[in-house]
């Protein structure tokens, strides 16, 4: 727990806390050309009983594993924890392609998906 000396370091240098819901928040989805995206903020509790390091799996071949699942996110089908955002560990970044059948989660016919290698 913070003391009042700690709290006003934070304050005097801008840092803010992590926010931690009581409930599992989603955000809307937005997009880009290829792909659809969205947010999923964990209360404390949910995010302390993830796995650390690796992305989460919506379902594991051959296996009832349901990683993302398990731990209450409720989301149509399709949707693939993508990228960790290590300042906020807590969030998991969700996107599956434009289009995707959200009954059976394949992506529409012909997609192709962008290289995700980047050329600096």
């Amino acid at each position: 727990m913070p003391n009042s000396n700690s709290i006003a370091i934070i304050i005097s240098l801008g840092i803010q806390m992590p926010h931690y819901p009581d409930e599992i928040e989603y955000s809307d989805k937005y997009c880009d050309d290829y792909y659809e995206y969205r947010h999923v903020i964990l209360p404390r509790d949910v995010y302390k009983r993830l796995p650390r390091g690796r992305l989460l799996t919506e379902n594991v071949k051959n296996s009832s594993i349901q990683e993302w699942r398990s731990v209450g996110v409720q989301q149509s089908r399709g949707w693939a924890h993508y990228e960790m955002h290590k300042p906020e560990p807590h969030i998991l970044l969700f996107r599956r392609a434009k289009g995707t059948d959200p009954q059976t989660g394949l992506p529409p016919p012909g997609f192709v998906a962008p290289s995700d290698t980047y050329v600096y």
